[in-house]
């Protein structure tokens, strides 16, 4: 006898995703399909909920192992961020963080300059 399984999750926003297997053992079919869905959405925490969720509810809760804690997180620093942005201070080098960046962006016509640089600008008159 042939078993097909056909599950159609919501996503919300009008999107969703539907997964079918076909096969003769119930089990590896249940199996299969959480295989699958545990392979979708890699990149979005909240869509790859929501489908574990479904299958969960549909299919029962899977016995799963122990998960590993997630290591603590540290606070980074300015340094530590101003790497993600790859910008530093057209005057002197330094390393711009977020809030530079943004600034500059906003006030500076797109000129990058450090806060010291900045307030060193204000002080002789805007040269």
């Amino acid at each position: 006898m042939t078993i097909e399984i056909s599950c159609k999750i919501n996503l919300k926003g009008y999107e969703s995703i539907g997964i079918t297997v076909t096969g003769d053992n119930r089990d590896a079919l249940i199996a299969e399909i959480r295989d699958v869905a545990s392979s979708l959405a890699p990149n979005d925490e909240e869509t790859r909920k929501m489908i574990m969720r479904y299958i969960g509810r549909v299919f029962g809760a899977e016995e799963a192992p122990e998960p590993e804690p997630a290591p603590a997180q540290k606070k980074a620093s300015e340094f530590e961020t101003a790497n993600k942005y790859e910008k530093v201070c057209e005057t002197c080098g330094a390393p711009l963080v977020k809030k530079d960046v943004d600034i500059c962006n906003m006030f500076m016509n797109g000129k990058m300059l450090c806060q010291p640089c900045r307030d060193n600008l204000t002080k002789k008159g805007g040269k």
